[in-house]
């Protein structure tokens, strides 16, 4: 597996900011954060500036965060598809080969109905993605009423029928919601897209939030467990830590940046998967 850095662990500072930060820091892939992207144009650049700032700096792009998706009939999906190209073109054009998406409805809570009306629109979404060359990894979130579980994300993945969608898994809402360990070994390789990776304060799980994610090995999470049942099934992307840590944010960005690589890497080196 291979270590990347999502822009979300440096919030505060631009992309450009952060380009620069993790190349020195030793990072040779982040995940882009597509509203850093937005803020980066209109200054006047070109996503084809960004992909060339990233690609001078030695950096691949281990994938895009993120889009909204609200399945409730025609209407929204069209509103889907227009928003999508859009991201597709960026993603194309910096390289990123996996667009984190995560999907909603509107109105009531969802029935068996519901999931269908989702599947079938995530399959047309991928099949708007195919011919940029990017997949859509959907991202479940803890408590989420349409999909709060890696089991649900990769039934509903399955359901589209589609190889360019799959699961994004977020150690975070992973350990602190309602997936096991036995649904990570269900899957295969291939449905797998990407992962996000953190750690988190010891609280009780019902108090747990984003700001609570810690740095590996700084908090409770049984990572080795949960990146074993990863290895197992063969997967051999990137771990993309995500962090949403207010101290790490209060920092310089190199310094943070350089904090990042330093304490992720020894992570790793010191596991045995």
């Amino acid at each position: 597996m291979k270590l990347a850095i999502n822009e979300a662990t440096t919030m505060p500072a631009a992309f450009e900011e952060d380009v620069a930060a993790y190349a020195e820091a030793g990072f040779q892939a982040m995940e882009i954060w597509l509203a850093k992207v937005d803020a980066y144009l209109e200054k006047g650049n070109t996503v084809q500036d960004a992909g060339r700032l990233m690609s001078e700096n030695g950096l691949a792009a281990a994938g895009a965060c993120f889009s909204r998706l609200t399945f409730a009939g025609a209407e929204e999906q069209q509103k889907n598809m227009d928003a999508l190209r859009g991201r597709l073109e960026m993603c194309q054009a910096m390289g990123a080969e996996t667009l984190v998406v995560i999907p909603g409805v509107l109105g009531s809570p969802p029935t068996p109905q519901t999931y269908d009306t989702v599947a079938e629109g995530l399959a047309e979404c991928g099949e708007v993605a195919e011919p940029y060359g990017v997949s859509l990894a959907i991202e479940f979130i803890k408590g989420a009423d349409l999909i709060g579980s890696v089991r649900t994300a990769m039934d509903v993945a399955r359901r589209t029928g589609r190889n360019n969608v799959g699961v994004l898994l977020d150690t975070f809402h992973f350990h602190i919601g309602i997936s096991k360990v036995a649904d990570i070994l269900e899957m295969k390789k291939d449905e797998l897209k990407l992962v996000h990776f953190n750690d988190c304060r010891d609280v009780y799980r019902e108090t747990a939030a984003d700001n609570m994610r810690v740095f590996p090995g700084d908090g409770v999470f049984p990572l080795k467990e949960i990146l074993g049942a990863i290895s197992r099934i063969g997967y051999q992307g990137y771990l993309s830590l995500e962090v949403f840590d207010q101290q790490v944010w209060d920092m310089d960005v190199k310094e943070a940046a350089r904090l990042s690589f330093e304490k992720t890497s020894a992570f790793l080196a010191g596991l045995d998967i």
